[in-house]
């Protein structure tokens, strides 16, 4: 059966990657999900030096081995990419979303694909909507990776944890929100 490709944002590579390791290019599930970054994401990390601080583990060896393969994508698809990110950027502009560069490119390599994108940003979501672009927050990535024996509830209480640790959790009740469609959860007390 061929991949089921599906692009993280940012965020989300860093809420899960140090816990679930490998966490790029490994198939899950009878529909073989596997997830993807874009190689704007190095560029994008080097550049912020609040991410470099908060997350010194990403250029550990492991880590970036893991992102090293990147998503197949042909020319032509590679040419619509280009286009969609100019339509996407324009209407993120003209609507104030502040979704950044990274993530609209992520969206227009999403759109060209034709696969969904992980992420629990809020302005990216309602662009992809938009767009008619597939949106899946972390907490349903969660839920399809536990349905699945992909991974325990243990390891997903890690990344719930880790985010909790890092102070980055993605809104406000999310630990109430996890602990609601994980009642197995540590977190469920």
């Amino acid at each position: 059966m061929a991949q089921s490709k599906i692009l993280v944002d940012t965020n989300i590579y860093l809420r899960f990657a140090q816990s679930i390791h490998p966490l790029l290019f490994r198939p899950f599930c009878p529909d073989e999900f596997t997830l993807y970054i874009t190689h704007r994401f190095q560029k994008e990390y080097d550049r912020q030096p609040r991410l470099r601080e908060k997350f010194c583990w990403v250029n550990k060896d492991m880590y970036s081995e893991n992102r090293s393969q990147r998503i197949n994508i042909s020319r032509a698809q590679q040419k619509e990419a280009v286009l969609a990110n100019g339509y996407i950027s324009d209407y993120n502009l003209a609507q104030s979303l502040g979704v950044q560069e990274v993530d609209i490119d992520i969206l227009a390599h999403a759109l060209a694909l034709d696969v969904p994108v992980v992420t629990d940003d809020r302005d990216m979501t309602q662009l992809a909507n938009v767009f008619s672009i597939g949106v899946w927050n972390s907490l349903e990535l969660m839920k399809t990776m536990l349905d699945c024996n992909h991974l325990s509830q243990k390891d997903l209480d890690a990344v719930v944890g880790y985010m909790e640790y890092m102070e980055d959790l993605p809104w406000r009740r999310y630990i109430q929100d996890y602990a609601r469609m994980f009642p197995q959860s540590k977190y469920n007390v």
